[in-house]
């Protein structure tokens, strides 16, 4: 009776959190259908052939050299390439709204570093060719991250094969390496994609001076100019989103059911390093370059600005930036705020996640996989979409303003754990899993109750799993924007949203130091984060 009622509980939470704000929402859009006209409306058309053209010509950009580095640095005996692959992968922890600022810093047109140091190279960010550059430094971590531990599990054998046939190392790389990969390099462009569909800082602080409007930048501007209807209207356009995001899973998974090659076939030898010989050299040097243009002179032009007096001139160096943030009282707020909203957020996604792969597992209650696939559905939506959903249900209150919680920090955990609860409940349910049913039945013979069997078998042997999962959704929830840019209200300002308006128009050098501040805060948590993933996350 107990173990029904706890999991009726999570049912209701679950539903609230994820099916209550989109079937609101939906109910919105179908009481004004005229609405759906916004859909072809030329501007949005606009918005949304800037949005597909953009992320496409930054995945074609990203994806050979991200295969080529995590290649170099996984598979071959380049110097230095364990440093090489913690370089490159340390922004996939950066927010990708403070890579953009970096990389404003250093190329933004006469008052950027380069434009600064070379004046003749005509440097301009703000632009096309500049908002796909930046995406694609920016989110090529994340593609670069699944590269590296793909081919870290890679099952060697047939390589091994082809060199004893004769096979080159290219020979190799072509005709067998990359082929059997191609569900992994997919799985990464699709994600890749994504995100860049999803992101709204980036093109915010970019493609707004640019004059580049993206579906995100659209929807802010509705939002944020139009009232309730602004929010309705904004949520019509996150539809296309929705459609976007259903397409590319649908993708995805056709391709993963034509391509099953097992990558990992459970045996203890690891994929071997493959000897360049005389190419030994001139690839170090390639990766080195790489690793210094696409991570190192970004960052270090953000650190180093967050001193400047003026941006760009290195002839004087202050601490004013900093003391502009010290004076700041939003500062304090901020950042009290979103450490209590990450600690909440990855409290209550860790909890449920957890309860969510024990009723699945464990268990033979009805409902459960649907719960489960309800769970994991706030993954797969655009943040935009989900903090468009909250407003229009909770934020309103369903038109009954005493309970209308829209500016409230309550609303932001709402919208938070309805993201980020998909990556507890996936990351749970095989650690949940492979904890062996005997142990529980061996408990149950000697009289042990369900929660007996949990507190004292279940939770002790997935406790760093659990850990691992707490860690890995608060360090995003820290500085997210693109659902706080529309939910924040006076008083619940977050560290992304401060961010954004010091870069927006308040001060962009302060915005330089309070960058630097994160990623060191970041720097300082990484080992954490990687400590918590060693213990069996995956």
């Amino acid at each position: 009776m107990l173990l029904k009622s706890f999991y009726s509980l999570v049912v209701v939470l679950v539903s609230g959190l994820v099916l209550v704000p989109l079937v609101t929402a939906a109910y919105h859009v179908a009481a004004q259908p005229q609405m759906l006209a916004l859909l072809v409306d030329k501007d949005v058309i606009a918005a949304l052939v800037n949005t597909l053209t953009i992320a496409s010509a930054a995945l074609l950009v990203s994806m050979p050299v991200a295969v080529i580095l995590s290649w170099s640095v996984v598979r071959t005996n380049i110097l230095g390439r364990s440093l090489f692959r913690n370089v490159l992968v340390f922004p996939y922890y950066v927010p990708c709204f403070l890579l953009a600022v970096s990389w404003i810093t250093l190329a933004a047109p006469r008052v950027g570093i380069l434009s600064r140091l070379f004046p003749t190279w005509r440097v301009d960010l703000y632009n096309w060719w500049g908002l796909v550059g930046v995406f694609s430094a920016a989110y090529l971590p994340l593609i670069l991250s699944g590269l590296c531990n793909a081919f870290d599990d890679f099952d060697p054998s047939l390589e091994e094969a082809a060199r004893i046939a004769g096979a080159g190392p290219m020979t190799v790389l072509w005709r067998i390496t990359l082929p059997l990969m191609i569900p992994v390099i997919a799985t990464s462009g699709i994600l890749f994609f994504l995100a860049i569909l999803s992101a709204f800082g980036l093109p915010a602080v970019i493609g707004t001076p640019a004059r580049i409007g993206v579906l995100t930048t659209k929807i802010y501007e509705m939002v944020r100019l139009g009232g309730v209807d602004g929010v309705v209207h904004g949520f019509v356009l996150a539809l296309w989103l929705l459609v976007l995001t259903a397409g590319l899973l649908f993708v995805g998974e056709r391709i993963q059911r034509n391509n099953r090659y097992r990558l990992v076939v459970g045996k203890v030898s690891r994929a071997s390093v493959i000897t360049l010989g005389v190419w030994r050299g001139p690839l170090t040097v390639t990766v080195l370059l790489a690793t210094c243009v696409l991570v190192v002179l970004p960052l270090s032009a953000l650190v180093a600005s967050s001193f400047l007096v003026v941006a760009g001139d290195f002839s004087r160096f202050t601490l004013r930036n900093y003391l502009y943030l010290w004076a700041m009282p939003e500062l304090t707020r901020a950042f009290l705020n979103s450490f209590v909203l990450c600690l909440v957020t990855a409290a209550v996604c860790s909890a449920v996640g957890f309860a969510i792969g024990y009723f699945r597992d464990r268990t033979q209650l009805p409902g459960r996989q649907t719960l489960f696939l309800i769970a994991t559905l706030g993954y797969s939506l655009p943040g935009t979409l989900i903090a468009l959903a909250v407003i229009v249900s909770y934020g309103t209150g369903w038109g009954i303003e005493s309970i209308a919680l829209y500016g409230s920090v309550v609303l932001l955990v709402f919208a938070y754990a309805a993201k980020y609860m998909a990556l507890s409940a996936q990351s749970l349910l095989p650690a949940i899993a492979n904890v062996d049913h005997s142990l529980d039945d061996a408990a149950r013979l000697c009289g042990a109750t369900w929660p007996r069997v949990l507190a004292q078998i279940v939770v002790p042997l997935v406790r760093s799993s659990v850990i691992s999962v707490f860690v890995l959704t608060a360090v995003p929830v820290f500085t997210e924007l693109t659902m706080s840019a529309l939910l924040v209200g006076p008083g619940t300002e977050t560290v992304g949203t401060l961010l954004f308006q010091l870069q927006d128009y308040a001060n962009p050098l302060s915005a330089c130091a309070l960058s630097t501040i994160l990623i060191a805060l970041l720097a300082v948590c990484l080992p954490l984060v990687q400590r918590a993933q060693g213990r069996g996350w995956a």
